[in-house]
């Protein structure tokens, strides 16, 4: 048996359930999330901006792609925030 195995018991034993608080899970979700969201909304703020970016990167028709990546970021997010289809 290990020296300190009692040790590591007690700790998991307190770490444990506020890892697996909902609260904790939400924020780790977020912090998934966050890129898409601010990405998602950068966009729908600037939609000129988004076309250009869509441009930049040679897609053709950029205004329906950037409404698509709109919407695919902002989408994505939220269902997997509420948990709405989440895996």
């Amino acid at each position: 048996m290990k020296p300190n195995s009692a040790v590591n018991r007690r700790l998991a034993a307190i770490v444990r359930p506020i890892l697996m608080s909902p609260v904790i899970r939400w924020i780790a979700l977020l912090g998934l999330c966050a890129a898409y969201l601010q990405g998602g909304l950068n966009k729908a703020f600037d939609f000129p901006g988004a076309i250009a970016e869509m441009n930049h990167f040679g897609l053709s028709p950029a205004g329906p792609f950037a409404a698509a990546t709109i919407v695919m970021e902002l989408a994505a997010s939220v269902l997997i925030l509420t948990g709405f289809y989440r895996w």
